[in-house]
């Protein structure tokens, strides 16, 4: 992880901003950067400079909302599902990996369960994600966890109501999976 609290442009932003993505392994696909001060546009004009015009839409990741729920790639215009979608249809799906039999199903799975490990992987670097992965720890019916969930991940009522309408497979379930 990058911390930048410098006004960066162009070509000293591009070498700073480099750093964070030397790939140490299959797991590390990026690295992440996080700015103190408004370098949006600077970004997108130093990225613009260096690349083609579309490069920006390879480089910056999307927002949470856009992984969770889908979006439509900008550089090829192709609809991309989120995760929320891929969890859904694995659960469908495959409710039973011990229940795999044709070639065919096992193909559709792996296929299946890729997709869902490569956006869980970009979504680790959210803490959205995190906050909702460790909803997955607490006891609901448990007041005082509930609360304690609350203060620690900054949650109101209404956030925390949302968060308990996504659903996740249980780690558990992954493991059968895997």
């Amino acid at each position: 992880t990058l911390f930048v609290d410098k006004n960066l442009r162009f070509h000293g932003l591009m070498q700073a901003f480099s750093r964070t993505n030397r790939i140490y392994d299959a797991t590390k696909t990026f690295g992440n950067i996080v700015t103190f001060r408004d370098l949006e546009r600077s970004t997108i004009d130093a990225i613009t400079l260096f690349g083609d015009k579309n490069t920006k839409n390879v480089v910056l990741e999307k927002s949470y909302a856009e992984y969770m729920e889908g979006f439509t790639d900008a550089a090829t215009g192709e609809a991309k599902r989120g995760f929320m979608a891929v969890v859904s249809e694995l659960e469908q799906r495959f409710p039973d990996p011990a229940s795999i039999e044709s070639e065919k199903e096992k193909k559709d799975f792996v296929k299946l369960f890729g997709e869902y490990l490569r956006a869980e992987n970009i979504l680790q670097n959210y803490d959205e994600f995190a906050t909702l992965k460790a909803l997955q720890q607490i006891d609901l019916s448990d007041p005082v966890a509930v609360e304690k969930f609350k203060a620690e991940h900054y949650v109101d009522d209404e956030k925390f109501a949302e968060l308990q309408t996504i659903r996740l497979p249980a780690e558990r379930k992954i493991q059968d999976y895997r």
